[in-house]
């Protein structure tokens, strides 16, 4: 692992579910899918797991559909979620 990143950035990490501030250090893999990558991760400074950087959802994506929603509509309708009943298939 090489560390080319000179500034503070946010990472998450999933087991504490929270955010902090550290200096990335440059992990570099090889992905059956994509070959070779990289990404950037940090040592969470409470329990000790390597963490992705932490990546925001643009409000865009976070409100674009709302499936909770859509179901209750369907079942006010006279759908059902049952399979073959129309919104699942």
């Amino acid at each position: 692992m090489v560390n080319n990143k000179k500034s503070m950035d946010k990472f998450y990490c999933e087991k504490c579910q929270r955010i902090f501030e550290a200096m990335g250090v440059k992990k570099e893999y090889t992905s059956p899918i994509y070959g070779p990558c990289w990404k950037y991760v940090a040592q969470c400074p409470q329990c000790g797991a390597k963490c992705d950087e932490h990546r925001q959802m643009s409000s865009g994506r976070k409100n674009s559909f709302d499936f909770d929603s859509y179901v209750k509509n369907l079942k006010n309708q006279g759908g059902s979620c049952n399979p073959g009943g129309g919104c699942c298939g």
